[in-house]
């Protein structure tokens, strides 16, 4: 499920959070920097060091996207990257 907001469209978040996950408050979001209406469909895995790794669809069947974080994932200074998986 994708988030919406109004007719604004919507944005990819990551959120995590470390302890006392039961309770809302305990959860941080951050968006990814994808543009908007970017990122459907998204399917997360993290690697063997906890690293977040996302596959998503593209707008309008463009292809499959890879976003992937390797530094401060879960600060608002994370280093997001991303590519075309397949077109």
């Amino acid at each position: 499920m994708r988030p919406v907001y109004g007719n604004t469209g919507f944005r990819l978040n990551y959120a995590w959070c470390n302890t006392n996950c039961t309770s809302t408050a305990s959860w941080t979001k951050r968006p990814i920097g994808l543009p908007q209406n970017e990122g459907e469909d998204p399917s997360i895995a993290l690697d063997a060091l906890g690293r977040p790794r996302i596959a998503y669809t593209k707008p309008a069947l463009a292809g499959i996207g890879y976003l992937w974080c390797n530094s401060q994932c879960e600060s608002a200074a994370a280093q997001w990257q991303t590519r075309l998986a397949e077109p």
